[in-house]
């Protein structure tokens, strides 16, 4: 069984994506608060939800993280 590769999604980039920390948070059904718990990136479980509810999103904050470029 193939493994599915670790992604990794940065919370400032995701934020700046949405407009603000309140939108990414109800967007991935969490509390605003719930973000600031976070630090650098999304957890691995929240970077797959947010991939799979955002998939053209995601696709572009999962290349800027892996070559370390911002939005």
């Amino acid at each position: 069984m193939k493994e599915n590769p670790s992604i990794k999604i940065r919370v400032d980039d995701a934020v700046r994506l949405f407009g603000s920390k309140a939108e990414l948070a109800r967007r991935l059904g969490v509390t605003a608060q719930a973000l600031t718990k976070w630090h650098d990136y999304l957890p691995e479980l929240r970077a797959y939800q947010f991939r799979d509810k955002h998939p053209v999103e995601a696709e572009i904050l999962i290349r800027q993280a892996s070559s370390g470029t911002k939005q």
